[in-house]
């Protein structure tokens, strides 16, 4: 059965009958929609759609609302157990648009409100499908988003709904929030928004606080002010991209962000737990592109609040783009860093707030760093192959060397961008075929070396008096 079948009957008849088969598929309307909402016409004033669509959807679970713009002039009142169907809201091919506007809503009033004002009780099992939420936010502009102001009308209201709420091929445009959330009922939870479009809003979705996370799947987010606040979202194959120069924070901001697959351009800080203490930022596969900001040594791919969690993998990070900054680290023991498999075009971090030196812990590629050591280093005088090496080369931590004559060797434990040395330990384990003046016996010995703060490097394990294997 064909959508355009389907809206032909639905136009065609006030009271949609079973139709047993079409196009070899048995089906019922009454499973899809129960009424059109041009049946309610005759409540229509002067252009003003709000009574008939509200009408409508009290009087019917299931109600189709056909292609045309609808212009209202207060929230329409979703309630509890209700699917509404346009007939398509893709940005661009949008043919059932609802438009509300100031002058006549009122400021940060919502198009569609699921829970009644004053309700006490929550509303559950709302489904909203195929519709163009418009509002008149035109400080909103690709060109000048950084000059946005916060105003307008919102898309939906989804306060104090429970046992899940759907909305699918919908767009916002110009609108104060895409989707919002008033502090009315006793909680929200689960929220699916798929394959929708926001664009030129001030926030795309926000501010939103729910028990379960909220699930942004296979959408675009393109030239907003802010994208997202909320404090538990997944965000799913999804696209972020901003045309023009961002405020410092644009990007998705919350406590708990699971982010899988998609791509981000534009923006600023463009996942963050900034706000929060213990938040956590997971991401994979995601693909990071350029940052528009004024202010290059701000642009950063995560922001991560006190005790934060960051793991992020497989993921392409921008070249332009610092990898994180940090807010309000009280113990950086407590930060936590998790990085694998990833194409890491700018290896920098947040002005002074290099994650290895201040001892964060950090898992990378599956090596561990943790506390105050960044990377155990040996500077040593090298002879290699009969050819002298100059004093001051580096051998790296875990570095397995052959064929090589130490001499008179020093070392460091890197603890910090200016180059002092603290604490930490160093294992040298040597073997060979010789004890360097011409044994010809095998040859092992083991030296562990310590440096505690304040003090000068010292051996704590003897060098096992050169025994022979």
């Amino acid at each position: 059965m064909t959508l355009n079948k389907i809206q032909k009957v639905m136009l065609e008849t006030d009271v949609v009958q079973k139709i047993d088969k079409i196009d070899g598929l048995e089906s019922s309307l009454a499973d899809i929609v129960t009424v059109n909402v041009k049946k309610y016409s005759h409540l229509v004033v002067n252009g003003d759609w709000a009574d008939a669509i509200q009408t409508a959807i009290n009087e019917n679970s299931k109600v189709f609302i056909p292609p045309g713009t609808y212009l209202v002039s207060k929230p329409i009142i979703v309630g509890t157990q209700k699917e509404i169907h346009g007939a398509g809201g893709n940005l661009y091919l949008s043919q059932t648009i609802i438009k509300g506007e100031v002058a006549t809503m009122g400021e940060n009033k919502s198009i569609f409100q699921c829970l009644p004002t004053g309700a006490t009780n929550n509303v559950q099992s709302i489904k909203i499908k195929g519709i163009k939420f418009l509002g008149d936010n035109q400080s909103v502009q690709w060109s000048t988003l950084n000059t946005s102001t916060d105003s307008g009308v919102n898309g939906i209201d989804v306060a104090g709904t429970t046992q899940g709420v759907t909305i699918e091929d919908c767009s916002f445009v110009r609108l104060k929030r895409g989707i919002a959330q008033r502090n009315e009922g006793n909680y929200t939870d689960k929220i699916t928004i798929n394959k929708c479009f926001f664009s030129v809003c001030y926030r795309a979705i926000g501010d939103l606080i729910t028990t379960v996370p909220l699930s942004l799947i296979d959408s675009f987010i393109y030239d907003c002010y802010d994208w997202i606040v909320c404090e538990r979202i997944n965000v799913v194959n999804t696209s972020f991209n901003n045309s023009s120069f961002s405020f410092e924070y644009c990007g998705i901001k919350g406590k708990y962000i699971s982010v899988d697959g998609g791509w981000f351009e534009g923006g600023n800080n463009h996942i963050s737990t900034a706000d929060y203490v213990g938040g956590s930022i997971f991401a994979k596969g995601v693909f990071f592109s350029t940052s528009y900001s004024a202010l290059g040594n701000t642009k950063h791919h995560f922001r991560v609040g006190n005790q934060g969690k960051l793991i992020f993998k497989s993921c392409r990070l921008a070249t332009n783009n610092r990898i994180a900054s940090f807010v309000s680290i009280t113990d950086w023991s407590k930060v936590y860093i998790e990085m694998d498999g990833n194409e890491i075009n700018t290896d920098q971090w947040a002005d002074s707030q290099n994650p290895y030196t201040l001892g964060a812990t950090i898992v990378r590629d599956g090596k561990l760093y943790k506390g105050n050591i960044e990377q155990s280093e040996i500077y040593t005088g090298i002879h290699q192959g009969g050819t002298a090496i100059a004093s001051g080369t580096k051998i790296n931590s875990f570095h397995h060397v052959r064929g090589i004559r130490l001499f008179n060797p020093t070392f460091k434990i890197k603890n910090s961008s200016a180059d002092t040395y603290q604490t930490g330990f160093l294992e040298l384990i040597l073997t060979g075929a010789n004890d360097g003046a011409g044994a010809d016996q095998a040859y092992f010995q083991k030296v562990v070396i310590a440096k505690g703060m304040g003090s000068v490097w010292s051996v704590v394990s003897p060098a096992m008096d050169g025994s022979q294997l």
